[in-house]
């Protein structure tokens, strides 16, 4: 628990990184920040797992588990549509072999949610839904109010983070607040940019940075994926449109 107060406590809250050590980067560099909070997903889709996991590791007071880090760590399926499953499946076979046994048992290790007191206030992290579950999507803007407060209704916390739409968006139902920070390095409503929140004095605003998407974009093709499954994905990272 933090002894901060709520006026000088500010956190930055990221999700879905996916291997975009590029867009990671450029989030930190552009906010100072008493504390780094992780809502999953880590790795595949991207070229640079290890440098994001360690990035992660070493600078994340709290993270929580994704379903790519859950399918990387345990060999497992990742729950992902159709349109994503194929470039999910070839990008994680990649990315473990290009992470360490002590990175990938850093992400076996990591919890399903986390209940966290900071800053005078109450949080719940999970990555898909309130209460740990990776796979549902809940914290996506045409949700409806009801949904929202069904999924948490034993959840004891005043702010709700969730990742894993990709869509961001803050709402405030019942004086709790539920926040999606987007994804930081793969974006589906066509915004390129790295997309993350900002908690400061009770208050959550989304923001954006823009970051070397041709860098990004230049290593997918350059690595051993098969050339039409990173040349899609580039496509993805320098668009921030889906297949």
């Amino acid at each position: 628990m933090s002894g901060l107060k709520d006026s000088e406590m500010k956190l930055v809250i990221v999700s879905d990184i996916h291997s975009n050590y590029e867009a990671l980067v450029a989030v930190a560099h552009a906010e100072k920040a008493d504390e780094i909070w992780c809502l999953g997903d880590l790795v595949d889709y991207g070229p640079e797992p290890a440098e994001v996991v360690q990035w992660v590791r070493h600078h994340a007071s709290q993270c929580v588990l994704g379903n790519h880090d859950y399918a990387l760590a345990f060999n497992a399926d990742c729950g992902c549509s159709p349109k994503f499953r194929r470039l999910s499946e070839l990008s994680r076979k990649m990315n473990r072999a290009l992470l360490s046994p002590e990175q990938i048992d850093f992400l076996r290790d990591l919890p399903r949610s986390k209940n966290v007191d900071a800053g005078g206030h109450r949080f719940h992290l999970s990555h898909g839904a309130p209460g740990g579950d990776i796979y549902r999507y809940d914290l996506i803007p045409k949700v409806s109010d009801a949904v929202l407060l069904d999924a948490c209704r034993k959840i004891d916390a005043d702010f709700i983070l969730c990742g894993h739409t990709h869509f961001p968006m803050v709402r405030n139902i019942d004086n709790k607040v539920f926040v999606n920070p987007g994804a930081v390095g793969l974006q589906h409503d066509g915004n390129w940019r790295a997309s993350y929140a900002i908690w400061n004095d009770g208050k959550v605003k989304l923001h954006r940075v823009k970051y070397d998407e041709e860098k990004c974009a230049g290593k997918l093709r350059a690595s051993k994926l098969p050339p039409d499954a990173a040349e899609q994905l580039a496509q993805i990272i320098e668009t921030g449109q889906g297949p």
